[in-house]
Parts: C-alpha cells; sequence; structure tokens
C-alpha cells in the first residue's frame, strides 16, 4: 500500500525519479548514462515528469534540459544514521520499519525539528520525501557504483531503493556495473534489497551474473544490455576512421594509479606518436576531483592535437572520432571508442577496473586488450599492444560498430520491459510508446 501522496488521474503525467551515476555530472561517461536514460524514458512516456537526484542543478539543467532537479541533501537528511557505514547490517532498519506509516511520520516531524534548531532549512528533506512518496517508478540509471570501490554511493543507492520499495514505488536499475563486492556488511544488505528490484540491466554478464546470481536475485529479473553509453556514442560513428592516438590516463584511488605513472607512459606514447606520424588526441573523461584534463596537459605536454577541456559527452565522443586507437585507463573512454569502431588498449591496476574492461573484452573480443599495470616489463606490453590495435584498426571498424548496435538495441529492449512494472501505466494520454522490437 503506498503512503498518501499525489494520486495519478487522468491526465496527470507520471513521475519518475531518476539516480544517477554522478550528483554534480562532472564525469562525461555518467552523463551519457544518464542522457541515454532520460531519453528513452521520454519516449516511452513523453508526458512524464523527470525528477533527477542532484548537487549541482545548473549543470544537469545543461546537460539535461527539462528534467526536474531534486536536490541529494534532502535525502542525506533522511539517510543520517542509517547510511551504509561499513558496520554490520543491523545498523540499516529493514523495509517494515521504514515501512511503517506512523514511526515515518515521527522521524520526519524530529528531523525537521532539529534542523530548525540548528537553523536549517527543512524543505529539501520534505520535498524528497513527497517527491520518493508520489513517484511511479524509481530508476536507477547506468552506473558502476555496486561494489567495493564506490561502498558510500552504493549504501546511499541501496538505502533508497528500501525506502521506495517500503512506500510501494516499482524499482529499476538499468545498465548497472556490479562487483567487485567482498564486503560482508555490504552483501549483507545487497543481498536483502536486490532481490526485490523489479528489474536490473547489466552492462556485462561476465561477472556481475554470478554476483547476482549469489546475492539472490532471480535471473526471471536479470538482463543483460551492454553499457547504455553506447547508444550515444554510436551517433559519432558514421564519420570516417580517424588517424591519431586517443590517450587517457586516470589517477584515483580507485584506478590504482599513482603520479608517478606518467614518467614511465610519457616516452611511450611520444615515440609511438612519431613512429607512426600519429597526432596524440587527449580524451578526457572525469571532471572535478579526478580532473582527467589536468593529468593529460602533464603527460602531453605542448600543444596536443584537439581541445583538453571536454565539457559534454558529445563533444568526447566527437574527439574520439578522430582516433585510430585509443589508449586508456578510463572505462569509459573504451565504451566511446570501442562503440566508434576504435581498437582499445586498456590499462587496469585494481581489480574493479580490470572488472569493467573485463566485461567489454568479452562483449567485443581481441579489439579491447587489457593490460595489467603490475606486469613484468609495461613498455614494451604497452607498446606491443598498440602495435597490434594499430594493425587491426583497418578492418576491426565495421565488426566493432555492429556489436555496439546489437548491444545498444538489447539496452532499449530492456526499457520496453519498464512499463510492465507499473501496472497503471497504461492509461490514457500518458500509455508507454512501445518502439518495434
Amino acid at each position: 500500500m503506498r503512503p498518501p501522496g499525489r494520486e495519478r488521474g487522468a491526465g496527470v503525467p507520471l513521475r519518475l525519479l531518476i539516480e544517477p551515476g554522478s550528483y554534480r555530472c562532472q564525469n562525461m561517461g555518467d552523463v551519457a548514462m544518464l542522457q541515454v536514460a532520460v531519453n528513452r524514458l521520454r519516449r516511452l512516456w513523453p508526458g512524464a515528469e523527470l525528477h533527477v537526484f542532484t548537487g549541482d542543478p545548473a549543470e544537469l539543467a545543461r546537460q539535461c534540459p527539462g528534467t526536474i532537479p531534486l536536490a541529494t541533501l534532502g535525502r542525506a537528511h533522511w539517510l543520517s544514521g542509517f547510511r551504509f557505514t561499513g558496520e554490520p547490517s543491523r545498523s540499516l532498519p529493514g523495509a517494515a520499519r521504514w515501512g511503517d506509516r506512523r514511526r515515518s511520520e515521527v522521524r520526519r516531524l524530529a528531523l525537521s525539528l532539529a534542523l530548525r534548531m540548528r537553523r536549517r532549512d527543512p524543505t529539501p528533506l520534505h520535498r524528497f520525501l513527497s517527491t520518493l512518496g508520489s513517484a511511479d517508478l524509481l530508476v536507477v540509471c547506468g552506473q558502476g557504483s555496486m561494489g567495493d570501490a564506490t561502498r558510500a554511493h552504493a549504501g546511499t543507492v541501496l538505502g533508497t531503493l528500501e525506502l521506495a520499495m517500503a512506500s510501494g514505488v516499482p524499482t529499476a536499475m538499468m545498465g548497472q556495473g556490479m562487483g567487485p563486492m567482498e564486503d560482508s556488511a555490504l552483501r549483507a544488505r545487497a543481498a536483502t534489497v536486490l532481490p526485490k528490484v523489479g528489474l536490473i540491466a547489466l552492462r556485462e554478464g561476465r561477472r556481475g551474473t554470478p554476483l547476482l546470481q549469489d546475492l539472490g536475485v532471480s535471473p526471471r529479473r536479470v538482463l543483460v544490455t551492454g553499457d547504455d553509453a553506447l547508444e550515444l556514442a554510436l551517433a559519432g560513428a558514421d564519420s570516417g576512421p580517424g588517424w591519431g592516438l586517443g590517450v587517457n590516463v586516470r589517477i584515483s584511488g580507485n584506478a590504482g594509479v599513482a603520479h608517478d605513472f606518467l614518467a614511465l607512459l610519457r616516452p611511450v606514447v611520444r615515440e609511438e606518436s612519431h613512429r607512426r606520424a600519429a597526432p596524440l588526441i587527449p580524451v578526457p573523461i572525469a571532471r572535478g576531483a579526478a580532473a582527467d584534463a589536468t593529468v593529460l596537459r602533464e603527460l602531453l605536454g605542448g600543444d596536443p592535437e584537439g581541445s583538453i577541456d571536454l565539457d559534454t559527452p558529445a563533444k568526447v565522443v566527437a574527439q574520439i572520432g578522430r582516433c585510430r586507437v585509443l589508449l586508456t585507463g578510463a572505462y569509459h573512454a573504451a565504451v566511446f571508442a570501442l562503440a566508434q569502431g576504435v581498437p582499445v588498449v586498456a590499462l587496469a591496476e585494481t581489480e574493479y577496473y580490470r572488472w569493467k574492461f573485463e566485461g567489454l573484452r568479452d562483449q567485443f573480443g581481441p579489439d579491447c586488450q587489457i593490460v595489467a599495470l603490475e606486469e613484468p616489463d609495461l613498455p614494451s606490453r604497452i607498446r606491443g599492444a598498440l602495435a597490434e590495435a594499430w594493425e587491426r584498426a583497418g578492418t576491426a571498424r565495421d565488426e566493432l560498430r555492429g556489436t555496439a548496435a546489437a548491444l545498444a538495441h538489447q539496452g532499449r529492449a530492456a526499457y520496453q520491459r519498464l512499463p510492465e512494472l507499473l501496472p497503471e501505466a497504461g492509461v490514457g494520454s500518458f500509455a508507454p510508446e512501445r518502439a518495434a522490437r
């Protein structure tokens, strides 16, 4: 039974709540997945209200015009004390407790009073509860956050899913990368929540499917679709083959790559560029704290071919289209490249990144090579992989693009399943428009 909220009658649009992979739209891979999710949901329900959790409403409006921002602050107030912290699972109350309307109302009033006493505005809290309580569907859109490397965000997502379920709101997770997940407390929370999600679409099945099975998720609720961002990148695949050597290096805690790696890599990329008369093309994906552009400026120096400050996924896709081969430490740079028929040499240090790249290799085959950074004689291994990729680039293009197109079709088909989660969604002028399969 849904708690009191807005009842949807004739002529009242669906209200969809979207959980993105990035709240400030600073990672172009996360933004691409959000843009694809928004477009697919709009095709299903042209008149729906699309509410998106965000920490930067202006940037959300720039990247996804027409969406409705929902501040993450209100949810943070509600989940304070409930957020996953690494303690045993009892540190989070179960759905039954959240579903108790009296307790929920008492908690809302108590939090509101506490905020006012601290001279803080309780409006975001009330708006969060109102929006979630009256939502027709919660969609966790494409991301790779359900694992040890991003456990804080995983806890927030799990808490939001559980609250939605307790409120009678259908849930779906689309374009998901799962794991690695070894932390016992996180696994316990995931095993409590994920089996109740209405539909989980995975971007790869090599690791994600067995993990979900271990967590007790029914195979009937799981689909494998490929990364949602493939659809956006395919739009840039109509240009001819590129000529440059694309480069990305991800220096971050999740990637496990230290700053001194640049000194090892710099002579390799410069020599390869000179040997092949190929310009070095920067491919920045992450902005903000990860600062791919800052790393690439230091690595490439001088005046690299193409812009080093790219602030939309479309700009990144266009720049990758000028590459014959891509050397990357960022997962979504590889996604954008493979979709356009550009072979990839992926640099992986942590298990988190190996899982990501292994999923792409399973889908795209030998044109997605993985070089582990702990391997001996690393410069020679990178040179060898680049030489192989350069040789294959002449014939790989059509096959890679065909694979990407097939995966994008599977992604669209997964979204066509969403109306099945809404028993009242097919009524009136907001009935879903099913695309031909």
